[in-house]
């Protein structure tokens, strides 16, 4: 008698009960984390429907109130389907603190603050998980965001099926299966707008790049979680080899220092238990990049200081090398860098990339700026990037005379902690444009001008 294939419903059941069945570890509890999308709908139900559950099961939703009646109406749905499956729901405050989206992302903060309220829950029970509803295609779309965003090879480990507390019991389980489960069972899922977004890199890989990677190969989801998943065997290995240098260091809660023949000789190896101690002191870490890497194991190795980030300080005296976590309000290290027509520049502690002559800036940015500008007649060619200095000056747009730069940062709101970071584009000795935020009305379009220039500035920024 031919073999019968599963229907949706009964894949999707048995992959969650395969994975509690080989988890490995006590589970006396799951809260599971709702957004009232399709994913975390078929989730809920999945397991408050589980033949032979021997785990107590709850819900929690995390309201950002991002998108005013959306918002309240997810909340709303969830309500519904609790109720209707006899499952508790915990609604959490998500409210976003400004001065954290500006630092890392709007979506970065949401992430990490709804992480940090899902853990709460567990109250230092490890047998209580929280599990959210991450399915094969979101690990596809994770690897090749990090692959076209270029933040290392560490970053192909992708979305992990048990860590800290978290599990993922559909992460073998694709969206196609997860339709199919919502049809079959007669289940209604809320769908968020900003998933529609091409402002988001993430959307345009769905919506774009994977369907295309089909065409190409139909297992293309499959292949990319196998790639995660030997990603995560490799990063294991490392580990265990970057934890046996480990105590070379002597360390503080905000440095670490070593003796310079204590590193280990393996540049990959020394490179990593570099990137080991700044996460530790930095738990924030996301500039951390193979060519920032590089960097500081020069500094490791030939001598300097640098700075990869406000708050972290690297240096070496030759003998000695040196973590340590800056105070609150260290300022940024000056930098001043010649930009030339067509080229691209990094400059600062925070990430930036300037160009001038062409819009090209690349997608996948956190914070990403461009304006166009008139260069006046008998402009001098030099173009200069650099952060503020004490007594700047700055023509606003739509003035006629300068003020002073400190003055308007005052007048404008600009965060205290982000003025000494921004990129200043200087030409012929004069601020011509403030990345992100005003261009001098001595640059502006529309006063004769006799040649225009494009400028941009832009972050790469991580979606961990």
């Amino acid at each position: 008698m031919p073999h019968q294939p599963l229907s949706e419903s009964e894949a999707l059941r048995q992959a969650v009960d395969s994975f509690f069945r080989t988890l490995g570890q006590p589970v006396s509890a799951v809260t599971v984390a709702v957004s009232g999308g399709h994913d975390s709908t078929a989730l809920l139900h999945a397991l408050a429907t589980l033949r032979g559950r021997a785990f107590s099961l709850s819900a929690a939703h995390v309201n950002h109130q991002l998108r005013g009646a959306e918002s309240a109406e997810d909340e709303a749905s969830l309500r519904r389907l609790c109720a209707t499956l006899a499952i508790p729901l915990e609604v959490l405050d998500g409210s976003l603190d400004d001065r954290r989206v500006r630092t890392r992302g709007l979506e970065a903060a949401a992430r990490e603050l709804r992480y940090r309220r899902l853990r709460e829950l567990r109250k230092g029970d490890h047998t209580h998980w929280i599990a959210t509803a991450h399915q094969a295609d979101d690990q596809a779309e994770t690897l090749l965001l990090r692959l076209v965003t270029g933040r290392g090879p560490w970053r192909m480990a992708g979305i992990r099926p048990v860590h800290d507390g978290v599990i993922r019991p559909l992460l073998h389980v694709n969206r196609e299966t997860v339709m199919g489960y919502l049809r079959e069972q007669g289940l209604d899922a809320r769908c968020d707008s900003s998933n529609e977004s091409p402002r988001f890199l993430r959307n345009r890989i769905r919506r774009d790049v994977l369907p295309l990677l089909r065409e190409l190969n139909p297992r293309i989801v499959s292949h990319l979680g196998q790639t995660a998943e030997l990603e995560q065997e490799r990063e294991a290995l490392l580990g265990s080899v970057v934890a046996n240098w480990s105590d070379s260091f002597e360390r503080t809660a905000t440095s670490a220092s070593v003796r310079i023949d204590r590193l280990p000789p393996d540049p990959l190896i020394r490179r990593l238990l570099i990137r080991a101690e700044i996460r530790r002191i930095d738990p924030d870490e996301r500039y951390l990049d193979a060519p920032a890497l590089g960097r500081l194991d020069d500094i490791a190795t030939r001598g300097g200081t640098i700075r990869p980030s406000r708050a972290i300080e690297v240096s070496s005296n030759g003998t000695s090398f040196t973590v340590r976590r800056l105070a609150g309000d260290a300022a940024p290290a000056d930098y001043r860098i010649t930009l030339a027509p067509g080229e691209v520049i990094d400059v600062g502690s925070h990430g930036w990339s300037v160009s001038a002559g062409a819009d090209v800036r690349p997608v996948g940015v956190t914070e990403s700026h461009a304006q166009e500008i008139a260069l006046p007649a008998h402009c001098g060619p030099a173009i200069v990037v650099r952060n503020r200095r004490s007594g700047d000056r700055f023509k606003p747009l739509g003035m006629s005379e300068e003020k002073k730069l400190s003055d308007f940062f005052i007048d404008r709101k600009i965060p205290r902690d982000i003025r000494d970071t921004l990129p200043l584009v200087l030409i012929d000795g004069r601020i011509a444009w403030i990345a992100g935020v005003e261009v001098s009305d001595d640059f502006r379009l529309g006063r004769g001008e006799s040649e225009r220039l494009v400028l941009c500035a832009w972050r790469v920024g991580d979606d961990r």
